[in-house]
């Protein structure tokens, strides 16, 4: 079966958090998290692959995959914060 790799950089991890008004991703993770993608990005493209890189909400960019592809299943690590598991359960209603 073919395989999407996916990374979106959703606008939620770059809000301010609602308590403290601080941004959930500063400057020097937004920095590691560029990196790592790249990282990523070569890495598959070293193995034959590539990489899907999406700037829009989670359930968006599920949305937008669903409406081009036929997706038999989704692989993804399991979060464990509220906000991160509530984004999570809303991309899984759309599966």
């Amino acid at each position: 079966y073919p395989v999407i790799h996916l990374f979106v950089f959703d606008p939620f991890w770059f809000r301010p958090l609602p308590i403290t008004r601080l941004p959930k991703t500063g400057p020097i993770r937004a920095k590691f998290l560029v990196e790592a993608v790249h990282d990523l990005r070569q890495s598959l493209q070293d193995q034959g692959a590539s990489l899907t890189v999406r700037h829009c909400s989670a359930v968006d960019a599920f949305r937008d995959l669903l409406g081009a592809f036929e997706i038999n299943a989704v692989y993804a690590y399991k979060e464990v914060c509220s906000q991160e598991v509530k984004i999570e359960r809303r991309v899984g209603q759309l599966l």
